[in-house]
């Protein structure tokens, strides 16, 4: 996802970061509870907080730059596995 999804939905960036805590935090199976979720709801809540939006599009319309959502979303993701 390093170059997006090219299909202006949601942010490659973020997409991936939740991928990445889906992968770290998530569950091993359906009886446990997920954890991931409220990584990712806090990870979308930091996004739409700071831009607005986590559509590519928009963030595009609105001149956020893939260096700036990219180095924002490392480091909010960074910030929330760090918690």
């Amino acid at each position: 996802m390093g170059v997006g999804m090219t299909v202006g939905s949601v942010c490659g960036a973020v997409n991936a970061a939740v991928v990445i805590i889906g992968y770290l935090k998530g569950r091993e199976g359906n009886l446990e509870q997920n954890e991931a979720r409220k990584y990712s709801k806090t990870l979308m809540k930091s996004v739409r907080d700071r831009y607005n939006t986590e559509i590519c599009a928009d963030l595009k319309r609105n001149k956020v730059g893939c260096d700036d959502i990219i180095n924002f979303t490392y480091d909010a993701l960074n910030e929330i596995l760090a918690n």
